[in-house]
């Protein structure tokens, strides 16, 4: 998904109401989420950002 999309959906859920925003290394949109989680306007705490590495980087001295 495109970043600027990824960053405008994720504007809208939280404009909604979510506040569990989904992710995953993999995905590739950290930034876009990240961004839209700055821009809300809502605090830091109020949000909650789930995600998971990839299985690739899931070694012990790469975590």
């Amino acid at each position: 998904m495109p970043e600027a999309e990824c960053e405008r959906l994720v504007t809208e859920a939280l404009e909604t109401g979510y506040r569990l925003i989904d992710t995953a290394q993999a995905y590739g949109n950290e930034a876009a989420v990240g961004r839209a989680i700055r821009q809300s306007g809502l605090a830091r705490e109020d949000v909650f950002v789930t995600s998971k590495l990839s299985s690739i980087i899931n070694e012990g001295q790469a975590v």
